[in-house]
């Protein structure tokens, strides 16, 4: 996040990309992402988690 505020900072305001198309990008990739991975109790790091006593 620094870091993009960083750029976003020093730019001239011309971008390649818009925002609109950058939401709509992330927005697709979430529904292609498997939902094992968007849960994260279940997927990732948290199907090894063990509870410490």
């Amino acid at each position: 996040a620094l870091d993009a505020n960083i750029y976003s900072a020093f730019t001239d305001g011309n971008h390649r990309v818009s925002f609109d198309k950058v939401v709509e990008v992330m927005k697709q990739t979430g529904h292609d992402l498997p939902s094992l991975y968007k849960e994260t109790s279940e997927g990732g790091l948290a199907k090894d988690y063990e509870p410490m006593d």
